[in-house]
């Protein structure tokens, strides 16, 4: 008797390990009860004051994918040479770009590369299905600077892919308050050289005076940020500006100048995604989904 009741303790004990173990493995990142029950602490490669180990982006940091499962490498045909520039995963088929990336150009193709800290190798790759930029997007003044990428397929069950938070309210900005974030990308780690691996800089936020005062006039769906720690540089835009844990700028084409020199600090130009004109946009457009950092599919 007593044997029988100890093989029913260890057969229930062994059903439930199973049965938690394969929750945990199905449990899926756009799905809003799966999200919410997991509680991942990212908050010290999401723009904390904790530097994450040396490496560069230029003089930045080696990152894994792991800890930015929202990140995508986009490897873009068009008129041109092939070039890449980064996404960022929103809802299980769409990903948000600069709208600057895509300026002048004529799109053949779109490869995105989902799951893998590496440019070229491992994790999921996916064809693009359409594009579409801001429709009040102004390639002078970079007002509304963000793109929508929709791929074919979907980003479901993917290992190692979530959906990005979005930052919905501006923050204040003050000296003695000051915002650290980190930009992320595949982008030039010396001249002419792009990262392997997936790389990190730590910026902090500047306000809209200080911005004007090293570009000029700028619309308020504008945001700058200093570099502090290794900057950004070409073929790094389209990429995420994060802040506590969530997205609150797009790196914008046009203005990683003089970006291989890592003597100065640089100041980057960002679409913001907290931006009225950006938020009513992305709600517009997506309005199907959730899009509060718990990308589900509205029913």
């Amino acid at each position: 008797m007593k044997q029988s009741k100890v093989k029913f303790v260890l057969l229930a004990v062994v059903c439930w390990s199973s049965l938690v173990k394969a929750q945990s493995e199905s449990a899926d990142p756009f799905d809003q009860d799966a999200a919410d029950s997991e509680t991942t602490d990212v908050s010290s490669q999401n723009g904390s004051n904790q530097p994450e180990r040396t490496g560069r982006i230029i003089g930045g940091a080696d990152a894994d994918i792991v800890n930015y499962p929202y990140m995508a490498s986009m490897l873009v045909h068009s008129q041109y040479d092939p070039f890449y520039f980064g996404g960022v995963v929103i809802t299980p088929i769409h990903l948000l770009s600069a709208a600057s990336s895509f300026y002048t150009m004529v799109v053949t193709s779109i490869t995105v590369r989902v799951g893998s800290s590496f440019r070229t190798k491992g994790g999921q790759v996916f064809n693009y299905k359409s594009y579409e930029v801001h429709d009040q997007y102004n390639s002078t003044t970079l007002a509304n600077d963000i793109a929508i990428v929709t791929i074919d397929g979907s980003f479901h069950g993917v290992p190692n892919v979530a959906p990005v938070q979005l930052q919905d309210h501006e923050y204040f900005i003050s000296q003695g308050n000051p915002v650290n974030c980190v930009v992320l990308g595949w982008g030039d780690v010396k001249p002419g050289q792009l990262a392997d691996r997936l790389q990190r800089s730590e910026y902090i936020l500047l306000n809209h005076q200080q911005c004007e005062a090293k570009w000029g006039p700028r619309p308020t769906s504008v945001q700058c940020a200093q570099s502090v720690r290794g900057n950004a540089c070409h073929f790094d835009d389209g990429g995420p500006l994060m802040c506590n844990n969530r997205m609150y700028g797009v790196l914008s084409y046009f203005y990683q100048l003089d970006c291989e020199n890592t003597t100065t600090t640089k100041i980057h130009i960002f679409g913001k995604i907290a931006a009225p004109s950006i938020q009513a946009y992305l709600h517009r457009k997506l309005h199907h989904f959730d899009l509060d950092g718990r990308h589900g599919k509205r029913h």
